[in-house]
């Protein structure tokens, strides 16, 4: 993933003209690693994928920035999804907050964007 994000403007329409084979792609903790900057990248890259049609699965730890990039978004416990809609609408869910990030919805306590 960081060749991707190292390649020149003009390199990125070869890598994007790729993505049109594929229907989806599926990634496990793509922002492991990475600097702050190049998340950003990536989550610029992961819109400009979308834009061409492609689903993206993307599986992580680093929950707020997949939710950011979301169109659509799933959580799953016990190998049932518990939860499904936009990743705004997952990113303010009481069970959600409770779940992953140990927040119970009544302490009043804010996930900082």
């Amino acid at each position: 993933m960081a060749s991707i994000l190292k390649t020149t403007p003009k390199n990125h329409q070869k890598i994007f003209f790729s993505f049109h084979k594929f229907s989806f792609i599926l990634l496990d903790d793509p922002f492991l690693g990475l600097t702050p900057k190049d998340v950003n990248r990536l989550c610029n890259t992961f819109r400009q994928i979308r834009s061409y049609g492609v689903t993206l699965f993307l599986a992580g730890q680093h929950v707020r920035r997949i939710l950011r990039v979301a169109t659509k978004s799933f959580l799953l416990e016990e190998g049932k999804i518990t939860l499904a809609g936009s990743g705004e609408q997952l990113m303010g869910h009481p069970h959600l907050r409770e779940t992953l990030f140990g927040i119970v919805a009544e302490s009043g306590i804010e996930i900082p964007g």
